[in-house]
């Protein structure tokens, strides 16, 4: 079965993250602003003058971070927006312990497994996906960051992120060039897959319900039926 074409919306508004005037005063003294005109409203950060929200980079996430702001907090950078991860639950969590039970298989030695680790894309975007299978390195990213062209395989496990995984973090992720993304999708017991990025958007799209999946790439595969068999019914 195939996707059917559809209008995608490429930002999603319901789960930013909502700063208070104390933060937005703190955020401006790290200097992030400038001279920009910026005012916040209802808890969001506004360009004054271009009127739409105001993106934040890579480095100025990592400041706001660094400063405490985001203390205790599961976030990640979609599209220059601080955006809020949702908790993750007994399914989500099971699931993603098990598919990095079944990569390691692969052996250690020829890859990189990372879990909820950031992935680098471009300058407003650093998402932290649930699974990445990358290039072996012996420091485990210690020593860099990792970047699409590292990424094999990247896995994003979907129960109450589904909307956001299948528009905003596809496009993100087809746009970066990761050669293949699936999405482990909890609420149909089906796998979403994507491939040959091409234009900002995934040109070979499939789910799959039943029988094995492949990732030729790494030379994994599992079998679809067994591993959702595992769920509550």
């Amino acid at each position: 079965m195939t996707f059917q074409s559809q209008v995608i919306p490429i930002i999603q508004l319901e789960d930013i993250r909502i700063f208070t005037i104390d933060e937005y005063h703190r955020i401006g003294e790290l200097g992030i602003f400038g001279n920009e005109r910026v005012e916040l409203l209802n808890g969001k950060i506004y360009s004054k003058y271009g009127g739409g929200i105001r993106p934040f980079t890579i480095d100025e996430y990592h400041q706001i971070a660094d400063a405490g702001l985001l203390d205790n907090q599961r976030v990640e950078l979609l599209n220059g927006i601080i955006r809020i991860m949702a908790p993750m639950n007994a399914p989500h969590f099971g699931m993603v312990t098990m598919l990095m039970r079944l990569l390691n298989q692969l052996g250690n030695d020829t890859y990189t497994y990372l879990s909820q680790g950031p992935l680098k894309v471009l300058d407003v975007n650093e998402p932290e996906p649930d699974i990445m299978v990358a290039k072996y390195r012996k420091d485990a990213y210690m020593g860099k960051s990792v970047e699409p062209e590292d990424v094999h395989l990247l896995i994003e496990v979907s129960d109450s992120t589904l909307r956001r995984d299948r528009t905003e973090k596809m496009l993100t992720y087809a746009t970066a060039g990761i050669v293949e993304y699936w999405i482990i999708n909890i609420v149909h017991r089906q796998i979403e897959v994507f491939r040959q990025a091409e234009s900002g958007d995934y040109m070979f799209r499939n789910i799959i319900r039943d029988g094995e999946l492949s990732c030729e790439r790494i030379g994994f595969t599992l079998d679809v039926e067994e591993l959702f068999s595992h769920l509550k019914k």
